[in-house]
């Protein structure tokens, strides 16, 4: 059998020969090429297409940008430790360990003992900072669980907890003195802030006016620390444009679809 011919009767089993001497039989035929090919491109192609970058929208932007905020990792990852200019966060410290920092439970937790290395009264400690990422500007919500606990002398600074950015403070609370022996005081740092596209860095500071990193000063803890858009992100540029293409490819594959089928002589009922 000549070659052409052996083309042409392969081509004719899936349609597509018909579909060449015939146009209007790729819409009047359930088998046609064409048929099957489109509603093939929309299922396999298009329609995913859109779906995944449905699904990347909200990736666009993570929703905290602190990392390891809450510690779940066990260890300081993506933090830096930092100290004042006359301070001490304790020997060995800070590390991670289960403590009650929220009132709701044990839960990880960054533990300090802050204070001056030479007393000169001035608020000395150190604490934690690390690099944020802001991709669209806007109002950002901060937040941290604090807690102080007393090492049982009932000591007259449980320690100043402040959130800094690029060295600003932007909140702080001073948790004051100690009214009972293993006292355990408590309170959230939180507050908003307005932010451009940039890099930052934020940083959780304490400090107490005393010496600190004795087994007799007392011992800080800070958990749940996050920065939050307080507006839903808008996706970047290039997302969008990604979207409205493939939005815009559907609408005119449907376009051309319905104009070929009303020249064929199908319109829908009703």
């Amino acid at each position: 059998m000549p070659k052409d011919q052996r083309y042409c009767r392969v081509a004719s089993r899936s349609g597509i020969v018909r579909a060449i001497a015939d146009p209007s039989s790729a819409f009047t035929d359930p088998s046609s090429a064409f048929t099957r090919t489109s509603r093939h491109f929309v299922r396999k192609t298009v329609l995913p297409g859109v779906m995944a970058v449905l699904c990347i929208l909200p990736s666009t932007a993570r929703a905290d940008l602190i990392t390891n905020g809450g510690f779940s990792s066990g260890t300081l990852a993506g933090w830096s430790t930092f100290l004042t200019p006359n301070g001490t966060t304790g020997p060995g410290l800070p590390d991670v360990v289960s403590f009650n920092t929220t009132g709701s439970g044990p839960a990880n937790s960054a533990r300090f003992n802050v204070g001056e290395v030479n007393f000169d009264g001035s608020q000395q400690g150190g604490g934690l900072s690390q690099t944020i990422n802001v991709l669209t500007g806007g109002v950002y919500s901060f937040s941290a669980a604090i807690a102080s606990q007393d090492a049982g002398l009932m000591n007259g600074a449980a320690g100043l907890f402040s959130i800094l950015i690029n060295g600003t403070t932007e909140a702080s609370i001073d948790l004051g003195a100690f009214a009972s022996s293993s006292e355990i005081l408590r309170g959230t740092l939180q507050g908003t802030v307005n932010l451009t596209p940039g890099s930052y860095t934020f940083s959780v500071e304490i400090t107490r006016p005393f010496l600190g990193g004795s087994p007799t000063t007392p011992q800080e803890y800070v958990t749940d620390i996050s920065l939050n858009p307080t507006t839903a992100v808008v996706p970047e540029p290039g997302t969008i444009t990604l979207l409205a293409t493939l939005l815009g490819s559907m609408g005119l594959l449907s376009i051309t679809m319905r104009a070929w089928r009303n020249r064929a002589g199908f319109r829908r009922q009703g």
